[in-house]
């Protein structure tokens, strides 16, 4: 097999967070008075709450909080909007089990808190089938740059050049590019996230076609 190890991201990929995420950030945007785009919101998906708090700050300077309770804020608003969802995205069991019976190794590498990724393992059952589990924590600078890929694979012992990325964020996928990691483009949970381009390949659903379509010929 040509991938040795599959790195997911986490939100929109693994679960389906991104179609929910959009209105809880909108009400705590709305909460703090700060009137932002479309396209300006666009910019906090697959990024780290740090980045997105900076962002905040830079175009509503009017907001008497500073950077370190904006970011605060946004992760707890992620967090309790995680906390809402109770599976991961269907065929993905599936996926995993045949994955792990090829010897092919698996990571997540998530933009969001150690405290929600480390929900998830918890009680998605992540933690359970991950070789390796990155948080936004566990680097310095988020995506778009690489170094959480990076990071998830030096920890699993695999080549950048034999790991495949499954992102939904623009900036996920640069980060996963900038890597020099192939990069599937996952449209399966609807919301701001499914606007990547530029990946090797696209899929919609974790199914035996697309299986086939990444891993199965190669």
């Amino acid at each position: 097999m040509r991938y040795a190890a599959v790195i997911f991201d986490m939100d929109g990929v693994l679960v389906d967070s991104e179609s929910k995420y959009p209105i809880a950030i909108q009400k705590m945007l709305k909460r703090i008075d700060a009137n932002l785009s479309l396209e300006q919101r666009i910019k906090f998906i697959g990024t780290s709450s740090r980045t997105n708090a900076q962002l905040i700050k830079g175009w509503c300077p009017h907001i008497d909080m500073t950077e370190d309770e904006l970011s605060d804020l946004y992760a707890k608003t992620i967090f309790d909007t995680l906390t809402g969802i109770d599976s991961l995205v269907d065929g993905l069991e599936e996926w995993f089990a045949r994955l792990k019976s090829e010897g092919v190794k698996l990571a997540v590498a998530s933009s969001s808190s150690e405290v929600a990724v480390g929900w998830a393992a918890e009680n998605l059952g992540l933690g359970a089938v991950m070789d390796v589990i990155v948080s936004g924590n566990d680097v310095k600078v988020a995506k778009p740059e690489p170094d959480i890929f990076l990071e998830a694979a030096r920890r699993l012992g695999v080549p950048a050049e034999r790991c495949l990325v499954i992102e939904d964020s623009q900036n996920g996928l640069l980060a996963a590019s900038a890597a020099g990691m192939d990069c599937v483009e996952f449209y399966g949970a609807p919301g701001l996230g499914n606007m990547a381009k530029g990946g090797r390949y696209h899929i919609e659903k974790y199914d035996d076609a697309n299986y086939d379509l990444l891993f199965g010929k190669l």
